[in-house]
């Protein structure tokens, strides 16, 4: 009888590819397109699959040798479930878990192609002394072409904060100041590392723009005409970090607001709900 000892060596000198263990894992390199790819590492023969995959273990795509030069291994993307970067590593994985990966494999977090979400922040008006406003916003993205998202939704403020009269400097009121826009724009994914994503985005809205202060006094004598009552086209554009859980994005904005002759800045927290992940 064979000793357990030396069974262990000839099965790891007759049957290599199972040696392989999951921390196994190898720098590599691609074409432009990210179509074939290059990995150095002679324990790779032909046929053989190939796994890429990120930091937290997460799977990015399929790949099988198709080519051997010298100690290179060359491999072709087969199936890719997310995007593909120099920061990842591959592997070695078996047939049958190419064949059902959901049963061994996570995957990365993938761009959602269609989200609605909710934020809450705070805007810092440009109006008076300076008005700190809650702000409200819900809002929707949908892909459009080639990577860009239309985005649209209803954008909510309101807040009130002293303001001087234009013609006494010394006289100062309080002002009730409300925004209310109905916005649409274009949005991008800048990138993505791990679970977390990066947004950019613009566009234009109709706000309706209340200020009341009361008194003896219009709206633009006590905002020295920075601002009119009534209906007026805006601008926006917007910075975002999104953090993924499951199906889910937290959001981190900054964003700017321009509503006739005021640019305001703003930061807010909120909540995404995937539908196509």
């Amino acid at each position: 009888m064979y000793h357990p000892l030396r069974l262990i060596i000839i099965i790891f000198v007759l049957f290599p590819t199972l040696s392989y263990s999951y921390d196994d894992s190898f720098s590599f390199r691609c074409n432009q397109k990210i179509t074939l790819c290059e990995v150095d590492n002679n324990r790779l023969t032909v046929g053989d699959w190939v796994g890429i995959f990120d930091k937290s273990g997460n799977l990015i795509a399929f790949g099988k040798v198709t080519k051997l030069k010298g100690h290179i291994r060359v491999f072709r993307i087969n199936r890719r479930f997310s995007k593909i970067t120099g920061r990842h590593r591959v592997r070695f994985v078996s047939d049958y878990m190419v064949r059902d990966p959901k049963k061994y494999f996570q995957f990365a977090a993938t761009f959602p192609k269609s989200s609605w979400g909710a934020s809450i922040g705070q805007i810092n008006l440009t109006l008076g002394e300076g008005i700190a406003a809650n702000d409200f916003t819900l809002y929707h993205h949908r892909p459009w072409t080639g990577g860009v998202y239309f985005n649209g939704g209803l954008h909510y403020v309101s807040g009130s904060g002293k303001a001087t009269v234009s013609e006494s400097r010394l006289e100062s009121h309080l002002v009730d100041v409300t925004f209310i826009s109905l916005y649409g724009g274009i949005s991008t994914y800048l990138g993505s590392y791990e679970a977390l994503y990066w947004r950019i985005g613009g566009g234009f809205g109709l706000t309706l723009t209340s200020v009341d202060g009361g008194g003896p006094y219009t709206a633009e004598q006590l905002v020295d005409g920075r601002v009119e009552n009534g209906t007026h086209l805006s601008i926006w554009g917007r910075g975002s970090i999104l953090f993924k859980r499951q199906s889910h994005f937290l959001a981190a904005s900054f964003y700017l607001i321009k509503n006739q002759r005021t640019l305001n800045p703003a930061i807010s927290l909120g909540i995404e709900r995937s539908f196509s992940p």
